[in-house]
């Protein structure tokens, strides 16, 4: 009887461990494929924003109320989204194109990065050469929009200045200067 007891505490055991392993995977896998759906969202909606600062560059030249303004209320009216749609949103995006504009391989890591943190990006950074650092060490180290921001604050890219990060990002992504 004892012996019985013995290896059902055994298979209780070997269960439970098994069973932690496998909760461990279940959830590995979950947490991957939400940081996968995520980035793909982060990828599409940075991809729209923009196409949108693109296309109210080019219809903004004609004449009446402003393009953002009209076009702001129209999209509220439409999908909701307050924030995201509010004028001053599409006036970034409207921005966001117009310094990305002439540097395409940027942009593709751009896509990569939350809107919020190329928001911070494009309003802290004030040269092409801040830019490119701090998007590529942004994707390399993972940083959040905190340590981001900590990092931006701390001016990390002049530090580096007199090194070779600044002429590497250069030319591993075409420099676009202001």
């Amino acid at each position: 009887m004892e012996r019985k007891m013995r290896r059902r505490a055994v298979r209780r055991t070997s269960f439970e461990s098994d069973y932690a392993a496998f909760l461990e995977e279940v959830k590995g896998k979950i947490r991957r494929a939400r940081s996968k759906g995520l980035h793909s969202v982060t990828r599409s909606m940075t991809q729209i924003f923009q196409k949108i600062g693109q296309w109210i560059v080019e219809y903004e030249h004609r004449p009446g109320k402003s393009t953002a303004a009209r076009l702001s209320e129209d999209l509220i009216n439409t999908f909701g989204g307050k924030l995201v749609f509010s004028e001053k949103n599409l006036w970034q995006m409207r921005q966001f194109y117009q310094i990305y504009k002439t540097s395409p391989r940027l942009l593709k890591s751009l896509e990569e990065i939350p809107w919020s943190q190329n928001l911070l990006i494009m309003s802290k950074a004030k040269t092409q050469a801040e830019r490119e650092f701090y998007i590529k060490e942004t994707l390399r180290e993972g940083w959040t929009q905190e340590e981001l921001l900590s990092q931006i604050e701390r001016r990390t890219s002049r530090r580096f200045a007199g090194t070779k990060a600044i002429s590497m990002l250069r030319d591993s992504y075409g420099s676009n200067r202001n």
